[in-house]
């Protein structure tokens, strides 16, 4: 396995130990553990997302506003944008 994967793995183990040991029961430290899991992955996905190019909604919002952007905005940018702009 890769260094990363073991890493994990013990990550979880270690995680799963700590909630059992404060709940004590087992259904519940694999429930709580797997929501974990699922907050990790969405944060991930929503990272990613971020990074891609803003969308043309987004662009043409920006440009009913008024704000100059480059065309390489990307989401994450181009949302920052328009709060700020809604905000003045």
């Amino acid at each position: 396995m890769k260094t990363e994967i073991k890493k994990s793995i013990i990550q979880y183990v270690e995680l799963y130990e700590a909630i059992q040991e404060k709940t004590s029961n087992d259904d519940v430290a694999i429930a709580i553990l797997q929501e974990i899991g699922k907050d990790k992955r969405s944060k991930i996905i929503a990272e990613a997302k971020d990074d891609e190019l803003a969308t043309e909604k987004q662009k043409n919002y920006l440009k009913d506003l008024g704000v100059e952007f480059s065309d390489s905005i990307t989401k994450k940018e181009a949302s920052d944008m328009i709060e700020q702009s809604k905000n003045c």
